[in-house]
């Protein structure tokens, strides 16, 4: 509200959210929240929905239409918050049909992504200073539950060059989780012992969509009467729905 820049760190439901929903009520214009997956993007909607905060999104896929009404929505102010992805707001023409529109706060969630992704296979995360700036918003800030000093300094680089940014930073400590380091012969018996031993539903992730697919497939094999799913980007929409 005092239209500085910031980077804020803070864990998992402490409210991140928070802090940009309700500002959105207060600000002239209107508010860009950038999340890294479509599947926030459809919670932080659904959630904005059951507090009745009017929202949109702008993604990929959309048709002519569906865009108009949108930026019809948000020039009539009808819409307060705006969830998109790096990729969506990276595009020229989504940015021209922000034109004439005022932008107050532009926040980029999971911001950790910027470190761990823009290098490699999500090089829109490194454009997204340039569009805070083509699109002439007033404020700038970065939510993320997890960063190290390093990922801190690359948010920085990545993100606030040239920019003043006060850094917040909240008690990571999460009381009701463990960690636990489990060594074992194979991954794929100590997995089988997991599904015997955790009630459902359990969540296992691997470091690659060939490793998630394969895993999958031998569980269900084993667990032929469980309900096992692979899941990752490569599936189409609807597969990734029925999951």
């Amino acid at each position: 509200l005092e239209n500085k820049n910031q980077i804020v760190v803070l864990p998992t439901a402490a409210g991140k959210s928070l802090c940009f929903q309700l500002p959105s009520l207060i600000l002239t214009g209107v508010t860009i929240v950038v999340l890294p997956l479509l599947s926030l993007l459809k919670d932080q909607l659904l959630k904005c929905k059951q507090v009745e905060l009017q929202a949109g999104v702008i993604k990929g896929g959309q048709s002519p239409e569906e865009r108009r009404n949108i930026f019809q929505e948000i020039r009539e102010r009808a819409l307060r918050l705006i969830f998109t992805t790096p990729e969506a707001i990276s595009q020229p023409r989504i940015r021209d049909l922000f034109r004439g529109i005022e932008v107050a706060h532009f926040v980029v969630d999971e911001a950790h992504c910027i470190s761990e992704w823009g290098d490699t296979f999500r090089p829109a995360y490194l454009q997204l200073q340039e569009v805070f700036k083509a699109l002439g918003a007033v404020t700038l800030t970065a939510f993320t539950a997890t960063a190290t000093k390093s990922v801190i300094g690359k948010i920085r680089e990545g993100l606030f060059a040239g920019l003043e940014a006060n850094l917040v930073l909240g008690n990571p400590d999460r009381p009701n989780i463990h960690y636990t380091v489990l060594p074992v012969l194979t991954k794929s018996r100590a997995l089988e012992g997991l599904i015997n031993s955790v009630e459902p539903p359990l969540l296992v992730f691997s470091r690659s969509r060939l490793g998630t697919e394969s895993m999958a497939k031998i569980q269900k094999r084993r667990f032929p009467d469980r309900e096992i799913f692979f899941y990752h980007a490569g599936l189409f929409s609807e597969e990734r729905n029925k999951i």
